[in-house]
């Protein structure tokens, strides 16, 4: 993967028994990237590919119950989001107001521990000649939580109605 969102081990494991409490692993994380997208564009697609492993913590909690991406709540918060988000907002932010302007994936309870998927057709068209940011973010109070991103990729599709113009024959 490109990019890895991932807890330093403080202990080595030993055999498969992991030696670190789940509060070690403990945190709030943020990967971002700000791209503007042409003014012009008729069709802007966005597409990545996701790694999503909390098997230590035996899964995901309830976003619908605790959306916040603040690891300190005294609630279960393990969570995965793919948002894309206002230059201005708070860079953890899960709400309209806090700048979060639509948002392309949460990892949900029911999810398994650990997912593997690729995102694709998100549509980013609704944007077109502004300057926005992709933020993949977590929160993990319940034990280890790995996050990998590839294969990021924004395509932009324009009218035409130009036809050629053929000279010189």
């Amino acid at each position: 993967y490109r990019a890895m969102l991932d807890q330093n081990d403080q202990i080595p494991y030993t055999g498969n028994n992991n030696p670190n409490s789940a509060a070690s692993y403990a945190g709030s994380h943020a990967l971002y990237q700000d791209f503007t997208i042409p003014a012009t564009a008729t069709s802007v697609l966005l597409s990545l590919s996701l790694y999503i492993d909390s098997t230590d913590a035996a899964g995901f909690s309830n976003t619908t119950a605790n959306p916040s991406l603040d690891y300190r709540t005294p609630a279960a918060n393990q969570q995965v989001r793919v948002d894309i988000m206002s230059l201005t907002g708070d860079i953890l932010g899960v709400t309209t107001a806090a700048g979060a302007r639509q948002n392309a994936f949460i990892a949900t309870d029911a999810a398994p521990a650990t997912v593997n998927l690729f995102l694709e057709n998100i549509d980013l068209t609704a944007f077109a000649g502004q300057t926005v940011r992709l933020r993949i973010a977590s929160a993990n109070n319940q034990g280890r939580l790995i996050i990998g991103v590839d294969n990021v990729r924004v395509t932009a599709q324009f009218a035409d109605n130009t036809p050629p113009t053929l000279t010189g024959l």
